[in-house]
């Protein structure tokens, strides 16, 4: 039995797609089949392979080099952050764990 020195194989394992977070947004490098234009800058998105970003909540279209440009907040993970927070805080209430027990005291003889 040899042991071999090379990086062992990942046998069915999914490659992770890179997400580039800005100002809320999740940008993810995308190909597009049709022409696009870019959401900061309005030009024309073109080349081979993955040309751009795109945003996982909203959809906002942009250029490799204008990703990091981006000023406005991704509009979608707003209403997900105050339901959430809204969330919390009902539940808080309806399970309060600060509540006295009301055992009665039993003996069974």
């Amino acid at each position: 039995f040899v042991e071999s020195k090379t990086a062992p194989r990942r046998r069915g394992a999914q490659k992770r797609k890179k997400i580039h977070q800005v100002n809320s947004h999740k940008f993810m490098a995308r190909f597009f089949r049709q022409p696009t234009f870019c959401s900061h800058c309005g030009q024309f998105i073109w080349g081979f392979g993955k040309q751009g970003y795109q945003c996982q909540v909203c959809g906002m279209v942009l250029h490799k080099r204008c990703h990091g440009e981006v000023i406005s907040e991704c509009p979608g993970t707003k209403g997900k952050e105050k339901q959430a927070a809204k969330n919390d805080a009902e539940l808080s209430q309806r399970f309060n764990i600060n509540m006295p027990h009301r055992f009665k005291s039993h003996s069974y003889r």
